[in-house]
């Protein structure tokens, strides 16, 4: 097997790949927000697979500790699925959200937060779960 199919090989090159090429459809998530990879890795495969040693089973994938850092040295793990969810970078909370709360609870209809939003009504559902206003109606 050439060293190019190997699942660590794929792991750094698609790091790569997520940090440095504006193209990368996950680019946004990574380089567009300063992740980058450290020089001594970007430029070495074998530097990179010392540091991290072999993958220890296909239910493992490349991962940060620290979801503010980079591909470096101490910042970077195998793990499971199930360890990166609980690693995982949480989304901004959106702003329309505490007002659609608000706006529920002085009795407006989640049709009408909708529209007024600009969002879906099941999105007003889930937001304002349990939240009831004076003048209740859907």
């Amino acid at each position: 097997m050439y060293q190019c199919e190997t699942p660590e090989y794929r792991a750094w090159a698609d790091a790569k790949y997520r940090c440095f090429n504006p193209n990368a459809a996950d680019y946004y998530k990574y380089g567009g927000r300063g992740i980058t990879m450290c020089d001594e890795w970007r430029n070495d495969f074998d530097a990179f697979l010392e540091h991290i040693g072999p993958r220890p089973s296909a239910k493992h994938s490349l991962d940060r500790v620290d979801n503010e850092r980079g591909y470096e040295p101490g910042n970077v793990r195998w793990a499971t699925k199930s360890q990166q969810n609980i690693n995982r970078r949480l989304p901004a909370p959106d702003p329309r959200r505490e007002k659609a709360i608000q706006l529920r609870e002085s009795g407006l209809s989640q049709r009408a937060i909708a529209t007024s939003l600009g969002v879906s009504h099941p999105t007003i559902g889930r937001w304002t779960n349990g939240v009831c206003g004076s003048k209740v109606s859907t």
